[in-house]
């Protein structure tokens, strides 16, 4: 990856579910379920999907359960996340709901405070996850939406 003939690309990461990553135009965190990065290369495990840039330093790392596809340019496009992928959104929307029995059904008050309850006890992202049978990024917008996290963390939230 030390080859100075190589040149960083734009690189579209597609995800089965949103997840967090930097903007490579203004550097804000964000939560989507694609990502642009830029890079030359990508190394992949059963763990994490890393993507270099040209001069071999990591420039995303994401769980690799998670990575649907790369794509380097509109011409070449890899699956790397293995398996095949639904063809409907009601395929896809079944697929999620095998591994989140509870997403996108609509959060009453009662989960609300348990969720909220978790959350002020120290609960993690996973446990909260299987606790409430939801992805992440449904854990997280809820969280969003009860005022407990951030939604934009790089930027310090006015106080007052």
């Amino acid at each position: 990856m030390n080859d100075k003939s190589l040149i960083d690309e734009i690189l579209t990461v597609k995800f089965t579910e949103p997840v967090e990553g930097t903007d490579p135009d203004d550097g804000e965190t964000l939560l989507a379920s694609r990502h642009r990065v830029l890079g030359v290369g990508l190394r992949q495990d059963r763990f994490d999907t890393l993507v270099l840039d040209a001069g071999g330093q990591i420039v995303g790392r994401w769980p690799t359960s998670l990575v649907e596809r790369v794509d380097w340019s509109p011409k070449l496009s890899v699956s790397v996340a293995g398996g095949r992928k639904p063809t409907t959104g009601q395929d896809r929307m079944r697929a999620i709901r095998e591994k989140y029995p509870q997403a996108f059904k609509r959060w009453d008050r009662e989960e609300e405070e348990r969720l909220i309850a978790a959350f002020h006890a120290g609960r993690t992202m996973p446990e909260l996850v299987a606790l409430h049978g939801r992805a992440r990024g449904g854990i997280t917008a809820r969280l969003i939406h009860l005022g407990l996290v951030d939604p934009n963390p790089a930027v310090p939230r006015p106080s007052g």
